[in-house]
């Protein structure tokens, strides 16, 4: 069985939209007839990069994962994917978000934290988590 949520919805300006909600089950649709409205995150390029990484994540991202140190584990499991975010991809504006914690499994086991940054493209945005050890070596990256 295939489930999708959907926002059906019309662009109002730049960064408004208005939309219905729908839940779409094996191709079968189902909308809330009230109407919804969203704004979307506007991204200052002004804000103070805290977590001190915004050139590292331009890097990955205009260079590719190669071109820093990391360990093998992070160029095989995690996104994204060469087709999603193109080497040279230029990128209009890196803003820093925040710290998150790190956590795997049921019973979730403490990585440490990741600084999480929006990636705004021409045409796409993403967040984007990372950490680096404390020698430098980068061991978790992951645009979504």
């Amino acid at each position: 069985m295939v489930v999708r949520l959907v926002l059906d919805g019309t662009l109002q300006s730049q960064t408004h939209f208005t939309s219905n909600f729908s839940v779409k089950v094996s191709g079968i649709s189902f909308t809330d007839p009230d109407v919804g409205i969203g704004d979307k995150f506007v991204i200052s390029a002004n804000a103070p990069d805290s977590g001190g990484k915004s050139a590292l994540v331009r890097k990955i991202i205009s260079e590719g994962l190669a071109s820093v140190p990391h360990i093998d584990a992070v160029s095989r499991t995690v996104p994204p994917k060469s087709d999603e975010i193109p080497k040279g991809a230029a990128t209009q504006t890196i803003a820093y978000l925040g710290e998150m914690s790190r956590r795997t499994g049921p019973s979730p086991t403490d990585l440490g934290d990741m600084s999480v940054y929006a990636v705004e493209f021409e045409s796409r945005q993403r967040l984007c988590g990372l950490h680096k050890r404390d020698d430098g070596v980068l061991d978790y990256f992951i645009c979504v």
